[in-house]
């Protein structure tokens, strides 16, 4: 995910204008960091609901036109999660990506744990 931190980065999700666009915007950050994405979707909803979200946005859009908020639709209705739109939207139409720290603390004596995230873009 390199190449997405840099200053030349693009969004995964760009408007298109024209046909000749469409050669232009599938490079390394298209492929590389989408792959992320929808694996970082499929361990959050899991394998069932991805399938089956996925199976009925195929469906009903096939040989049609449509759009990812179509697909974020379906499969937040797969796996009864509302929000999906709200999460991948920050991934998919933002360039760059989110960098998270994270920190815990530890208590032996009273077996606390805590754990602070932090989330920076």
């Amino acid at each position: 995910m390199i190449p997405d931190a840099l200053h030349n980065s693009h969004p995964i999700e760009m408007p298109i204008k024209k046909a000749s666009e469409i050669s232009e915007i599938f490079d390394d950050i298209t492929y590389d960091k989408g792959s992320s994405v929808i694996r970082l979707l499929h361990s959050y909803i899991g394998d069932e609901a991805f399938r089956t979200g996925l199976a009925n946005y195929l469906a009903e859009y096939a040989y049609k036109n449509t759009t990812t908020e179509n697909l974020w639709s379906h499969l937040s209705r797969a796996s009864k999660r509302e929000n999906l739109s709200a999460i991948l939207s920050t991934w998919t139409k933002q360039m760059g990506f989110p960098m998270l720290t994270v920190c815990c603390c530890c208590c032996r004596l009273g077996k606390v744990l805590v754990v602070f995230l932090f989330q920076l873009q």
